[in-house]
């Protein structure tokens, strides 16, 4: 899931780097006319709906939140890590779950928006440090070899 996740949100970022430019060009060509330049905006939000919101975020985050349930499940079940640790993970998937309301709103006009996924992403990414410092400390220090 982790994997797939990253692959996705790639996928959606990917939009601005290959989609956004050329039609960026296009639309402040001095030539461009009222007409292409409302095409390139009708293209815009396709592509900005499609490759972002539902495959970069929605189905990307999904996938996360989906990868970071079965870590901190193994956490909590694994000698390795302390329970706070799983727990930590945890905690951030109901911020990133109430988040998603945020992408609904963009096709159902009085949809309610809770704007807790930047909190849940900051939590999660406070998570992946405390668990790459734990791995370090469980160590002690040795490299580790792969």
């Amino acid at each position: 899931m982790g994997v797939i996740s990253g692959v996705l949100q790639a996928v959606g970022l990917m939009r601005w780097v290959f989609v956004i430019p050329p039609l960026a060009k296009i639309y402040v060509n001095p030539t461009a006319t009222d007409s292409t330049r409302a095409a390139v905006l009708v293209v815009f939000q396709a592509v900005h709906q499609y490759g972002g919101v539902v495959i970069g975020e929605q189905l990307g985050q999904t996938l996360l939140v989906g990868w970071t349930i079965g870590v901190g499940i193994a956490m909590l079940q694994s000698s390795v890590f302390k329970p706070w640790v799983g727990w930590m993970g945890l905690a951030s998937v109901p911020l990133w779950i109430l988040g998603q309301s945020e992408f609904f709103a963009t096709v159902i006009e009085r949809a309610p928006v809770l704007e807790t996924a930047p909190i849940g992403f900051m939590l999660w990414e406070i998570w992946l440090i405390v668990v790459g410092v734990f791995l370090l400390l469980k160590n002690g220090g040795r490299q580790i070899v792969a």
